[in-house]
Parts: structure tokens; C-alpha cells; sequence
């Protein structure tokens, strides 16, 4: 099982902004994600991960230190991006 970690003071300011605590991310169901791009940020690469938590759809900006991602942000996922995700789901 994959391990996760999260900077303590990008929480809580993740939660003021998204109305999300950044372990909410430990739920998200891998069997239904998808990726859907990367990003290359301070010469470390990011993942834009798509999936759900609970009965919602969440937008994950992750990036991965050996075997530990680190969750950078996470908010729930606009509506063009839930469109994707079923768009790409039902393939």
C-alpha cells in the first residue's frame, strides 16, 4: 500500500481554500482515476490525478518520492473535468 504525506501548513490552507484536508486523498478509489496531466514544477514532476472520494469527484495534484506521493493540492473537480472523467470511465 502506497504511502502518502502532506505538508501540515499546505493542509490547512488547502482546507480554507478547497474546503478539503489534503488526507482526504488516503479515500481516493485508484481502481476509478485517471491521469490526466503532468506538470514539471521546481524541476519536480506532477501528476493531475482525477478519482473519487466517497460520492465525489476530487482533482489531486500529486507527485511521487520513492514510494510516497506527496499530495500538493486537492479540490473538488469542475464540471469539465468531471465530463472527462466519464468520457474517459466509459472506454
Amino acid at each position: 500500500m502506497p504511502e502518502y504525506e502532506w505538508d501540515s501548513q499546505k493542509n490547512r490552507s488547502n482546507f480554507r481554500k478547497h474546503g478539503l484536508h489534503l488526507s482526504a486523498f488516503r479515500e481516493i478509489m485508484w481502481d476509478h482515476t485517471i491521469t490526466f496531466e503532468f506538470q514539471v514544477v521546481d524541476g519536480e514532476e506532477r501528476e493531475l490525478v482525477i478519482g473519487p472520494v466517497g460520492d465525489r469527484l476530487v482533482v489531486a495534484v500529486v507527485t511521487q518520492r520513492s514510494d510516497t506521493f506527496r499530495v500538493i493540492s486537492l479540490r473538488h473537480a469542475l464540471q469539465k473535468e468531471i465530463d472527462r472523467w466519464r468520457v474517459e470511465m466509459s472506454k
